[in-house]
């Protein structure tokens, strides 16, 4: 009896296409990274920072807020805005 075979009775039985479904999500992971396509969740999280931005704004000049973003952030601003509005992905 070799000394592991107590360990790998205690590990789970993966089943065949339970192992299979990970290679194939590995395989498209990788596919996605080589043709260079940005995942989904860059446009979400693009999409929910500017809603957020929008929403902050709107509500700062709603509640009569006096204090104004220092210039490096809306300097920061501005050149994400540039960005998204070209069509890059910042």
């Amino acid at each position: 009896m070799d000394h592991l075979a107590k360990h790998r009775a205690r590990l789970p039985r993966w089943p065949l296409e339970r192992i299979q479904q990970k290679m194939q999500l590995i395989a498209n992971a990788r596919a996605d990274v080589v043709a260079k396509k940005k995942p989904n969740w860059v446009d979400q999280f693009n999409l929910l920072n500017r809603t957020y931005r929008m929403y902050s704004e709107w509500y700062r000049e709603k509640s009569g807020h006096t204090c104004k973003q220092p210039p490096h952030v809306i300097e920061q601003q501005r050149r994400y805005d540039e960005k998204w509005n070209s069509g890059a992905t910042p």
